[in-house]
């Protein structure tokens, strides 16, 4: 009887693992569409979200929020249901796994709640650019000045780098940031029988010059 594995990699696509005796097969799930705003200081709107979704091919749409904070940290707003995704050096990666406390929950929506990835190899959260991280579930940190979250979880960012990434619900870090019912990142995936490269330019052509679609 053939045995099936699944687990999640890096960029978060679902690998399905069939081994059947000592012959292992690997399938890959559809890739994933990237939209990023091309100005850095913009932001999609809802309605944009909506024509995205509305192209034929595309499955599942998540919302981000993510606000640069310098070189050594961000705060993205994610909705709860979706991999907590960040980018690092031009690359996607997710949350593998949390390692105290827990991720983000649908219950979350509307609390001032946070997730934080930190760097391998560093003993304790820290600071970072006037920000003072606690190493305790439940304390709570200024993510901006005047406003305060709890920590609920934290996870490692096992890669070389100094970034934290400090992940709030989606609501809360539009609210945080005066960007309610905006968000800068969209990840797309695909339907089984999606033409990627047709999906891509349907993409293209709804967002216009407002935003990058990115193959991941």
């Amino acid at each position: 009887m053939a045995k099936v594995v699944r687990f999640t990699s890096l960029i978060g696509a679902l690998l399905t693992v069939t081994i059947i005796g000592a012959t292992t097969t690997v399938q890959a799930a559809p890739p994933l569409l990237e939209i990023r705003v091309t100005d850095a200081q913009a932001s999609l709107e809802e309605s944009a979200v909506a024509q995205v979704a509305a192209v034929s091919g595309v499955a599942r749409v998540e919302r981000y929020l993510i606000i640069p904070g310098g070189e050594d940290h961000a705060v993205i707003g994610v909705e709860s249901d979706v991999a907590l995704r960040f980018i690092s050096e031009g690359k996607v990666y997710s949350a593998a796994r949390i390692e105290a406390g827990r991720g983000l929950r649908p219950g979350d929506a509307g609390q001032r709640v946070a997730v934080v990835g930190m760097p391998a190899g560093m003993g304790g959260m820290g600071g970072m650019a006037g920000m003072e991280i606690p190493s305790t579930i439940g304390s709570s940190f200024e993510v901006k000045a005047g406003f305060r979250v709890r920590l609920v979880g934290r996870f490692t960012v096992s890669r070389a780098g100094k970034e934290h990434f400090i992940f709030l619900p989606l609501d809360v870090a539009q609210r945080a940031y005066d960007r309610q019912g905006r968000v800068t990142h969209l990840y797309v995936s695909l339907a089984p029988a999606a033409n990627l490269e047709q999906v891509k330019r349907e993409l293209e052509a709804v967002l216009g010059a407002k935003a990058t679609v990115v193959v991941r």
